[in-house]
C-alpha cells in the first residue's frame, strides 16, 4: 500500500491512497488548480480515483469536492452531499477495506479511516482532540500511521491567535498536539509498523524539526523504535509514504524527495 500527501494543514488537506488498482482520494480541501496540478504532476487523472472520504466538513477538507461531483464521495457528516457511513461499520472499495473511526473535533460527525488490504492496514487520524480508547484495538499494530501532530502547546500559547481559537484548539474538540500525537503512538504501534507520518502541523504553532524530535524524544525507549521510518508531512508539498512496486508506483522515476524527507528513529 503507498500514500502520497498532497497538502496536510490549515490551508488545505488531501490524500491518496493506492492498493493494486484500487485508487482513493481522502478529503479535497485545496484549490482545483492545486490538486489538479499535483495530479498532473503524478500523471493521474481524477477519473482513476475510485473513491474520495471526506472526514468532515470544514472548508480546509472539502472546499474542492463539486470538482470530484463524479466520483463516489463517503463521509460520516451529513452538510455536504456524500454517501452516509455509519461509524465503525466496516465497507469494501474494490480490494480494500475501510473502517470510518469517530474522532473528537468541532465538526459533526467527523471521522478518521482504518483503509485495510488483505496483507496491510494504514490509519488515517487527523482533526481530533483526543483519539477514544475504544479505536486502539482496531488501530493497533497497523503498517502506516497518518496521525496529526497540529501544534507545540506553548507555541500555541504565545502565537497571535485570538484566545478562544487557542482554547478551541487545546481542548478536546480541537487538535492534536506533539506530545499527545507521541502517546497514541507509544500505545498503538506494534511490530508490523513500518512509517509514521506527521500530519496537519500548524504553521503558526509548530515546526516540523520540533514535532519530529517530541515524537522521536517520546519513543527513543520504546522496543520498537528502530524499526519504522518517521517523516512530517507539508502543507504545500507532495509526501510520499508506505511501500509501492511498478505496478501501483505512481511518482515520476526521478522523483526522490521521499527519501530526502524520511527520518530513522
Amino acid at each position: 500500500m503507498w500514500m502520497v500527501s498532497l497538502c496536510s494543514g490549515s490551508k488545505g488537506n488531501c490524500s491518496l491512497i493506492g492498493q493494486g488498482d484500487t485508487l482513493l482520494m481522502v478529503d479535497c480541501g485545496a484549490s482545483q488548480k492545486y490538486i489538479k496540478t499535483r495530479l498532473s504532476e503524478l500523471n493521474i487523472d481524477l477519473k482513476q480515483i475510485d473513491a474520495v472520504l471526506v472526514t468532515h466538513d470544514h472548508v480546509d477538507h472539502v472546499r474542492s469536492l463539486k470538482m470530484c461531483s463524479s466520483l463516489p464521495c463517503y463521509g460520516c457528516c451529513a452538510k455536504v452531499p456524500l454517501k452516509r457511513l455509519k461509524p465503525l461499520t466496516p465497507f469494501e472499495i474494490k480490494d480494500l477495506i475501510i473502517t470510518p473511526l469517530p474522532l473528537s473535533h468541532d465538526a459533526p460527525d467527523t471521522c478518521g479511516y482504518l483503509i485495510q488490504s488483505n496483507r496491510e492496514k494504514l490509519v488515517y487520524l487527523t482533526d481530533t482532540g483526543y483519539v477514544p480508547k475504544r479505536l486502539f484495538p482496531l488501530i493497533h499494530n497497523a503498517e502506516y500511521y497518518f496521525i496529526e501532530s497540529n501544534h507545540d502547546v506553548v507555541m500555541l500559547m504565545n502565537s497571535a491567535r485570538p484566545q478562544h481559537v487557542k482554547a478551541r484548539i487545546y481542548s478536546d474538540r480541537g487538535h492534536l498536539c506533539n506530545e499527545d500525537c507521541a502517546e497514541v503512538l507509544r500505545k498503538v504501534i506494534g511490530p508490523s509498523t513500518r512509517e509514521i507520518m506527521l500530519a496537519h502541523l500548524s504553521e503558526e504553532a509548530n515546526d516540523p524539526q520540533l514535532a519530529l524530535r517530541v515524537i522521536k524524544e517520546k519513543l527513543k525507549d520504546h522496543p520498537l523504535c528502530s524499526q519504522f521510518r518517521l517523516q512530517a508531512a507539508k502543507q504545500f508539498e507532495c509526501c510520499w509514504g508506505g511501500e509501492s512496486d511498478e505496478k501501483t508506483d505512481a511518482r515520476p522515476a526521478d522523483r526522490t524527495d521521499r527519501l530526502e524527507c524520511i527520518f530513522d528513529l
